[in-house]
């Protein structure tokens, strides 16, 4: 199992994790902040991303979860000495181990909270956290204003693509994330799976309106529509 390394925007680097586990998104400067970390089993592929970058895996400063699932957070004690990050709804299902909500034994983890309005600066990135319940009670966004960048986690996905609502989450905490996210004046949007989106309001856009009516897929007229393309098939790829 391999991971692929790509650079999205100055600074910014993706480690896309085989199997089902999230992407890592590094921000690099002075001190480096990385964004979800996959699981345990992918952990030794990350390592190995990092390696190839020349990053050490001590020289990680700060590990923001942007929820609570494995696939995201279940690598998290392979960094030390980072500080791990997460909203106080996540933190808590992670500190106490409660593994039917985080599918992972991760007891003790996040030594930071971060609330809906938070602020963190790290390495020329300064993110402002937005609380952004749906798909768990606890996930958030990250939204670096200057760059425009918007790190979703599993909150939405490029294309549309609806988001799983998990048990602590809701369809109507749901919508009106998407509702707060698609006001942003977003440039990318960084999901935790798939691909990187360059049009993040016509991507939100086309998930709000699949949230909104309880649709599993999202609407290919819509999406054609919100991109200003001809229609989205095998023929006219989506870039």
């Amino acid at each position: 199992m391999s991971a692929r390394i790509d650079v999205v925007d100055p600074g910014v680097v993706r480690i896309a994790l085989p199997d089902r586990a999230s992407h890592a998104y590094l921000f690099l400067g002075k001190r480096l902040a990385l964004v979800d970390c996959g699981t345990r089993e992918t952990s030794t592929a990350l390592m190995v991303a990092l390696r190839d970058l020349d990053v050490s895996r001590h020289a990680i400063s700060l590990l923001i979860l942007t929820h609570e699932h494995e696939g995201h957070a279940g690598a998290a004690g392979a960094f030390p000495e980072a500080i791990v990050a997460a909203h106080p709804l996540a933190a808590a299902k992670l500190r106490y181990g409660d593994d039917e909500a985080t599918r992972l034994d991760a007891a003790h983890l996040p030594s930071l909270e971060l609330a809906g309005g938070s602020v963190v600066h790290i390495g020329g990135f300064s993110f402002d956290v937005i609380h952004a319940p749906g798909h768990t009670s606890g996930s958030i966004c990250l939204y670096e204003r200057a760059r425009g960048l918007l790190v979703t986690g599993d909150t939405a996905f490029a294309e549309g693509t609806p988001t799983g609502i998990d048990a602590s989450g809701s369809r109507g905490d749901q919508v009106s994330t998407l509702e707060r996210l698609a006001l942003l004046p977003a440039r990318l949007m960084l999901p935790g799976h798939g691909r990187i989106s360059d049009d993040p309001q016509a991507d939100l856009g086309v998930a709000l309106e699949a949230a909104r009516s309880g649709q599993r897929e999202p609407s290919v007229r819509a999406l054609s529509q919100a991109r200003g393309k001809q229609p989205v098939s095998p023929a006219n790829p989506l870039p």
